[in-house]
């Protein structure tokens, strides 16, 4: 009996010894099915976020892709924009050469026309000066002529005493008096033969001037531009009248001879 309830208590112990390592080991899968469990879930959540972050990304790039797409537009106008700048600049640049050149071009003739015009002018004073010599040649001629006749005949001439005295009598200031000194022009016969344009001519002496010098001449009963003319010392106005008369006279003797 001892050794059948020994070994029914071997039995025992070892059925609860194996019941206790199935339990245990249910338990240990039990754990170990649980941990499976968590770590999937967590695995899970991990690509929950992961897809989460990936959709994200997708959309960024998806709005990424519009602005670029965006952004290619504007840069295809800009690139457009650039060549046609280019185009103008290169006319504009054309334009400017060929406006350099014809700048050097009218500079040139313009350096021309001024040389010309410089020539001209030149050439114009050099015989506005012969005239005026030939005017006063003429002019002196005249009053010879005019003296002769005047010698042969006195009625061609009125001799005028004042115009034998000295300019500085005259009532004009010292300072003209000593510029017509220094013209050699020291009496009244010999001012009073000259015109305004030759006293203007005469630096020093002004509009002014020449005005008090004709109202000083009057005061002496003659005036600027007078035809006067010395003879043998003596002073004389020429007449136009009879010298024009006397013109005729000799035209008619030359005919009737």
């Amino acid at each position: 009996m001892n050794i059948i309830h020994i070994l029914f208590g071997i039995v025992l112990i070892l059925l609860v010894l194996i019941q206790t390592y199935n339990s245990v080991k249910a338990e240990s899968h039990r754990q170990e099915l649980q941990q499976i469990c968590d770590f999937l879930q967590s695995r899970k959540d991990t690509m929950d976020s992961l897809l989460s972050r990936f959709d994200g990304i997708l959309g960024d790039m998806a709005s990424d892709n519009e602005r670029n797409t965006v952004l290619k537009n504007h840069a295809t106008e800009l690139d457009k924009l650039v060549k046609e700048l280019r185009y103008e600049q290169s006319c504009l640049e054309s334009g400017n050469r060929s406006m350099k050149s014809k700048q050097k071009r009218l500079l040139t003739i313009k350096g021309k026309l001024i040389n010309e015009t410089n020539e001209i002018k030149e050439k114009i004073r050099q015989r506005k000066n012969t005239i005026a010599q030939l005017e006063i040649r003429i002019d002196s001629l005249k009053r010879i002529k005019a003296g002769l006749d005047i010698e042969i005949d006195n009625s061609l001439g009125n001799e005028m005493d004042c115009l034998s005295e000295p300019v500085s009598g005259l009532n004009i200031p010292p300072s003209i008096k000593s510029i017509l000194d220094s013209q050699g022009i020291t009496c009244i016969g010999e001012l009073s033969s000259l015109d305004r344009d030759y006293l203007q001519g005469i630096s020093g002496i002004g509009t002014i001037s020449i005005d008090r010098i004709d109202a000083a001449l009057q005061e002496k009963g003659t005036y600027l531009g007078m035809d006067a003319v010395k003879v043998n010392g003596r002073w004389y106005r020429i007449e136009e009248e009879q010298t024009s008369e006397q013109s005729q006279e000799s035209t008619q003797e030359q005919t009737t001879e």
